[in-house]
């Protein structure tokens, strides 16, 4: 959780920096000033919020955005699947997609050289990032355990139709849900201008 709660810091700090001004403004004895400190206390908390999305949010692909908070050095990677099919009966599909764009995703050009980015994630994306660590592509910084849990809330949107499956019980892809999977933090800097898969 310490981790998770490192890569929104910069989010806390914008929001609880806005709450403050916001509250500030209701003391302020001069109207002007007042405004000014409520404009800048709402602009704050929308930065908190990650607002504009086109200015702090750039997405990489149907399942993951990169969002980076003004003044940090830190990109942060987060899953947020988008435009994914409701087919109730492609869930195999679904998945080899999500991981191919998984893998996939490190050959885009968001992944700026000497950029530093940082993510939660499972075993199978960190083999791949120790992978182009070996081809000179990345330097990883930390990659530390965090917590062993199923996959459950990441692959809600994605399999959203998975508990009404009469299938479910034998399904392979429905235990990739339901099975416990380490998780790791990892703090990597792109080292080349492009990173191939």
């Amino acid at each position: 959780m310490k981790y998770r709660t490192k890569m929104v810091l910069p989010a806390i700090y914008w929001g609880t920096g806005g709450l403050i001004v916001i509250l500030l403004s209701l003391y302020c004895p001069n109207a002007m000033s007042s405004f000014l400190c409520f404009v800048l206390g709402v602009f704050a908390v929308c930065i908190a919020l990650g607002i504009p999305h086109w200015r702090l949010c750039s997405r990489l692909n149907d399942y993951f955005i990169i969002i980076r908070w003004p003044f940090s050095k830190w990109r942060n990677v987060f899953q947020k699947p988008d435009h994914v099919s409701k087919v109730s009966d492609l869930c195999r599909y679904k998945i080899r997609n999500l991981s191919r764009q998984m893998i996939n995703m490190f050959s885009s050009p968001l992944f700026q050289k000497d950029c530093l980015y940082r993510m939660t994630t499972h075993q199978t994306v960190v083999n791949h990032l120790k992978r182009l660590e070996k081809q000179g592509q990345i330097k990883i910084m930390t990659c530390m355990p965090t917590e062993s849990k199923t996959l459950k809330r990441e692959l809600k949107k994605i399999i959203r139709h998975c508990q009404r499956c009469p299938k479910r019980e034998g399904c392979c892809w429905h235990r990739m849900e339901t099975e416990p999977r380490q998780f790791y933090y990892v703090e990597f800097q792109v080292t080349r201008t492009n990173c191939p898969t």
